[in-house]
Formats: C-alpha cells, structure tokens, sequence
C-alpha cells in the first residue's frame, strides 16, 4: 500500500513539474511583436546611427519613423527601408519577403533591439 501510495505521488509531482514547464515556457516569437525603428546601419566600412543618420534620413524625405520593421506575432511582418515596403514573414531567426521565400536573411532581438543582416549591412531597430 505504501508503495503504491509512493507511486502515486511520484507520478502526480512528476505531472505537475511538466506542467510548470509548459506553463512557464520559453520566449516565443509572439514575445518578440512589435514595431522596431531603424537606429543604426553598418555596411562594414562604417556605421551611421543617431543624428548622422537622421540627416541623410532628412535629406530623402524620411525619418528614422519611416524606417521600420514591424513583426506580428503570427509570423508575419511588414519592413519598410528607404521608401520601400514589403510583407515578410518570419521564424527561427530568420526573415523574408513573402514573395520571395529563398532570400531569408538572419535577425536577432535582444534588450528590445532587432539586428538583421542583409547582405554585407547590419541594421539596428529599437522597439517602439
């Protein structure tokens, strides 16, 4: 009877352990939603951030608003770079335009801060 009492318990705790688990997760992509700003760009000659940025901004018409990356906690997302905007879709550190589902490029976010590498640039967004 102890023994099986015993049994019981074990399995009821080993239960609600893996409940806690599940319960408490990890990060998940919803997590991460939201609208990101551009804040710096790198080409790897030289990094433009702050009001250096914001003045070529200006000198086309934009600002630092215009340039954004906003992701949806479904997956999706819209970018809008330099006037153009494109529907992208996102998962596992990776990001794409929709249209165009081979050309993934890496992105990070960490302390509210999206990096993404395209090519030989490395843009910095700062959540909203």
């Amino acid at each position: 009877m102890k023994k099986t009492l015993k049994l019981a318990l074990c399995l009821v705790l080993v239960l609600c352990t893996c409940l806690c688990m599940v319960a408490c997760g990890g990060d998940d992509e919803g997590s991460i939603a939201g609208k990101y700003v551009i804040y710096s760009m790198d080409d790897g000659s030289q990094t433009i951030k702050g009001d250096d940025l914001n003045t070529i901004l200006s000198a086309m018409g934009l600002t630092n608003e215009s340039m954004y990356i906003e992701l949806n906690a479904d997956g999706t997302a819209e970018m809008s770079v330099f006037g153009e905007t494109a529907e992208m879709a996102y998962a596992a550190g990776k990001i794409w335009p929709v249209d165009e589902p081979d050309d993934k490029a890496d992105f990070s976010v960490k302390d509210s801060k999206l990096t993404i590498e395209i090519e030989d640039t490395t843009m910095v967004f700062t959540k909203k």
